[in-house]
């Protein structure tokens, strides 16, 4: 973005906030990402706004000082804001969804049309504030990390539906909660525990096969 190594996100969202006739979005959109695979958040960003308020991008740092902090949504809390960046045309846009969808929302199901909410964020930020919150973890480019969404009305708390799936409130996100697969800033995805396994075995056949092909070979020219 604007030559800036960044990362993108996009959720798309089962109502399309209007304002005078024009799409507004007024809510607050969290991203929690595990940073050294341990099945907790290290850190909260993504946009929030208050009443009236412009949308900004904020960072948080998880709270809470028990072993199972913020492994759930029952069992997470948001800190205070540490770092904001403004939203502007460039890193930030809310728009209706192109596809002609008119799911239906709120308690009678109204037909409305979805809307996409997109921002981005420099990556060397990201990296300064979640290797603040690690100890000893370098976050790189190449690093793999696994992410969570959330919706809430409140910017401290995960009060609503992850994903927008009801009853999951006391699954740990890493027992199907809600955790993506491990990412690499690059689309890498780390392969399945099978596959790794299969990769592993393959390579210790193929292995086998030339130990015992070099025995064979130094016996002939014993003989």
């Amino acid at each position: 973005v604007n030559g800036v190594d960044s990362l993108l996100f996009r959720v798309r969202l089962n109502v399309l906030g209007e304002h005078q006739g024009s799409p507004k979005f007024t809510g607050n959109i969290r991203i929690g990402v595990d940073g050294d695979g341990d099945g907790s958040i290290d850190l909260y960003f993504g946009i929030a706004t208050g009443q009236g308020q412009t949308p900004e991008i904020s960072f948080q740092n998880p709270t809470g000082t028990a072993a199972d902090a913020n492994t759930s949504p029952n069992t997470s809390a948001l800190g205070n804001s540490y770092g904001t960046i403004a939203t502007t045309s460039s890193n930030y846009n809310y728009a209706q969804a192109d596809d002609g969808s008119m799911y239906g929302s709120g308690s009678n199901l109204s037909p409305n049309p979805d809307a996409f909410l997109t921002w981005s964020i420099p990556f060397s930020t990201f990296k300064s504030y979640l290797e603040a919150q690690l100890s000893g973890v370098t976050i790189s480019l190449e690093s793999f990390l696994r992410f969570v969404a959330f919706s809430s009305t409140q910017g401290n708390s995960v009060n609503q539906d992850v994903y927008g799936v009801d009853g999951i409130g006391t699954v740990r996100y890493d027992q199907g909660g809600g955790f993506t697969n491990y990412y690499s800033t690059t689309g890498k995805v780390i392969p399945e525990a099978s596959t790794v396994a299969q990769a592993i075995a393959f390579v210790l056949s193929g292995l086998g096969v030339v130990v015992w092909r070099r025995r064979l070979t130094r016996n002939k020219v014993a003989e």
